[in-house]
């Protein structure tokens, strides 16, 4: 699920066979810190989600690939630039806290398809199938040059049953394939209608113990809504409640922690005739977050003659993070 974070417990010693995913480890905590010293302190809106772009790969159900294939469109960049409202929300004055700069770059195949996404100093490469489905991720850092490093951060493996995603597997230090047991995966069970039913994921360190979380999603057809049951092994971890309209788009969805029942977050949703996201409202009721808008926020979409997102506003208190779409 999209807000969940993972809590790894680091146990053993460190031994030759273990040297290199130590490495991983050292590498991804140092790149986190200066990412935090870089971006939290100097760029405010650096940790915002954006929820409909940020961390996802299934990036068509926000840029159409039809669209993007139909006008010969090679690349997207986004640009970001910090406001701050200088009196009420009413007023429109404000002033520019940072200069717009360039927050993402994806570059798409012949097809419309990401191949590639660029953001805060990491790279993204997508390798796809004939039928434009994700067969291999690939991640790297990047130099100060925009070169990719040799090093591979991580490389996940994506396998399929009747065209939907089964498993999505992070492979080893040698790019090996291994037993569940010992991997971090995300696996996925259907309905006939292609909804997900029920969803693993694990999450593995050599030398570590794993941490495991299974996901229940039933779904009521006829009230329009789903629940959703997250058990950490045995333990119930959190309670998702969704509410849809009549083509299947979220309107509302709920999130509640497992064993107490309070509600930890909501989210509203709104669509214009068209069937395109135009509004997004969040409510953190006490939901961990280490981003500067504390979970609490409004996105608001605006799009094109072509019908393609071209902005983004995501403010929270007297914060604007304005987001340009630029194609090319």
């Amino acid at each position: 699920m999209e807000n969940f974070k993972y809590i790894w417990e680091i146990t053993g010693l460190i031994t030759e066979s273990k040297v290199q995913t130590m490495k991983n480890i050292i590498i991804t905590i140092l790149f986190y810190l200066i990412t935090l010293n870089t971006f939290g302190q100097d760029l405010i809106c650096e940790c915002c989600m954006y929820s409909s772009l940020k961390y996802n790969e299934t990036f068509e159900n926000s840029i159409v690939p039809e669209i993007i294939k139909k006008n010969n469109i090679k690349v997207l960049t986004i640009y970001n630039t910090s406001k701050e409202i200088l009196n009420t929300p009413k007023d429109t004055t404000y002033k520019i806290v940072n200069k717009e700069y360039t927050e993402m770059i994806l570059k798409f195949n012949s097809n419309g398809y990401v191949i590639e996404q660029i953001s805060n100093g990491y790279l993204n490469e997508f390798k796809r199938d004939n039928k434009n489905k994700i067969l291999y991720k690939t991640s790297y850092y990047l130099d100060s040059l925009g070169n990719k490093d040799k090093f591979i951060d991580k490389k996940w493996s994506y396998t399929y049953s009747n065209g939907l995603l089964k498993q999505k597997k992070e492979l080893d230090n040698n790019q090996k394939i291994q037993p569940d047991n010992i991997s971090s995966f995300e696996s996925y069970e259907y309905d006939i209608k292609g909804r997900i039913i029920k969803e693993i994921r694990n999450t593995y360190y050599e030398g570590t113990k794993p941490y495991y979380y299974q996901t229940i999603n039933k779904y009521d057809d006829v009230l329009k809504s789903s629940s959703s049951i997250t058990r950490d092994k045995k333990s119930l971890f959190s309670i998702i409640s969704t509410k849809y309209d009549s083509n299947q788009k979220p309107l509302n969805i709920k999130w509640y922690k497992g064993k107490s029942n309070k509600i930890l977050e909501e989210r509203k949703y709104n669509y214009n005739k068209d069937g395109q996201l135009i509004k997004l409202n969040v409510e953190n009721f006490g939901l961990a977050t280490e981003c500067p808008d504390n979970g609490n926020y409004s996105d608001t979409y605006s799009y094109s003659s072509l019908n393609l997102i071209n902005k983004i506003k995501h403010q929270f208190g007297n914060t604007i993070c304005e987001l340009r779409f630029e194609y090319k």
